[in-house]
């Protein structure tokens, strides 16, 4: 069975089962028929004909005596100052971070105690002091002296850091660097289930910037995106790390220009009046003057609140009520929050209703004008 591992992160790591396409196999033929069929001194002869052909980095480690030995390419990667190829296990996961040292550790223990593979990635300091990210993949190999784990391996770095920007980009607001629709999303419905095995309240919040259009109109789209970015610092200040901010984009502008809307996650939340205090917090920060364009502004942002499970069990009804709760705050004049109520619900339909029924009548030609005399005595 092939072994394979992916960065996924700091640190990931699987326990596999025995993967021989570490060393290709008309090599490890040709080196066990040179050393009449013992496997592990085949493994050793392969990688150093691997080594000296192309600069190949490896490891073998010894399961007795938890002694590594390591190749040339690998020392001068790592800078280390060992005059000889093998160290101590501590030794070389001195070099590895260390979040990372002690689950390296473990996955190799148990590779080696059940005598399967191992596919690692994991970060170590290079010789430039630069952290790079390593993966390791390899087998164990029973010999004449003993298990040994045999493991190649290949600098990620540029690979791995081309997933992060990619996670990045497909995640976050590229001018705020705020979590966006997806990101939003894929948190609250985390939060959402958490907060349902623990019955736990949770808040879903939409806030907006009010009369931004008029920043965009008088000073240009440039302050307007300079004002976001101070804006986005301002409500992480003033939350928890726990909380999540996002920016909702306008979907009708592909370069983001006009998108003011911030869905914010409150997660385990007492009561509303806690929720009421944060929010107030909030909405004092972003109250604050700031210059922009050589002009000293007061902005402020107007919020609705949805509250788990109070007014809805699912991320869409709570999106949708704290928007309608947003409606009413603004409706106020702004720079306030507003609760969602049912009767919020009763009133945004009376009005679509009214509004769809104008038009019409606006198009049927049957609205007319009355005139109702005005007469003094």
């Amino acid at each position: 069975t092939e072994a394979s591992a992916q960065p996924t992160g700091p640190l990931s790591y699987d326990v596999v089962p025995p993967a021989t396409d570490s060393i290709p196999l008309f090599l490890l033929a040709a080196c066990d028929a040179a050393t009449d069929g013992d496997p592990l001194r085949a493994s050793r002869l392969a990688l150093r004909e691997l080594e000296a052909a192309t600069g190949l980095a490896y490891f073998d480690l010894d399961a007795a005596t938890h002694t590594l030995r390591w190749s040339a390419p690998l020392s001068d990667l790592l800078a280390a100052e060992s005059a000889t190829d093998s160290v101590a296990l501590d030794a070389f996961l001195g070099f590895v971070h260390a979040d990372e040292r002690e689950p390296l550790r473990a996955a190799m223990t148990q590779a080696l105690r059940d005598g399967t593979g191992l596919a690692a990635s994991f970060r170590v300091a290079a010789s430039g002091g630069t952290p790079i990210e390593l993966r390791a993949r390899g087998s164990t190999v029973d010999g004449v002296s003993g298990r040994r784990l045999v493991c190649v391996l290949e600098d990620v770095s540029t690979y791995a850091s081309a997933v992060r920007d990619a996670e990045r980009r497909a995640t976050r607001d590229p001018l705020t660097g705020l979590g966006n629709r997806h990101y939003f999303r894929e948190r609250a419905e985390v939060a959402l289930r958490i907060a349902r095995a623990k019955r736990r309240r949770m808040a879903v919040v939409f806030m907006d910037v009010d009369r931004f259009k008029r920043v965009n109109d008088s000073l240009g789209h440039r302050a307007g995106d300079t004002l976001l970015e101070t804006l986005a610092r301002r409500l992480h200040s003033r939350l928890r790390s726990s909380d999540i901010v996002c920016r909702e984009p306008d979907t009708a502008v592909v370069s983001r220009l006009g998108g003011d809307e911030c869905p914010v996650l409150l997660t385990e939340v007492q009561d509303d009046e806690a929720t009421a205090r944060a929010l107030s917090r909030v909405l004092e920060a972003v109250a604050a003057p700031l210059s922009l364009e050589g002009q000293s502004l007061a902005v402020t942002m107007s919020a609705g609140v949805a509250v788990y499970p109070d007014d809805g069990d699912d991320v869409d009804t709570l999106l949708q009520r704290a928007d309608t709760a947003l409606y009413q705050a603004k409706a106020k004049g702004g720079n306030a929050y507003q609760f969602f109520s049912p009767r919020m619900e009763h009133q945004v339909r009376r009005r679509l209703v009214m509004e769809a029924r104008l038009r019409e009548a606006l198009e049927r030609g049957t609205l007319a004008l009355h005139y109702q005399p005005r007469v003094d005595f």
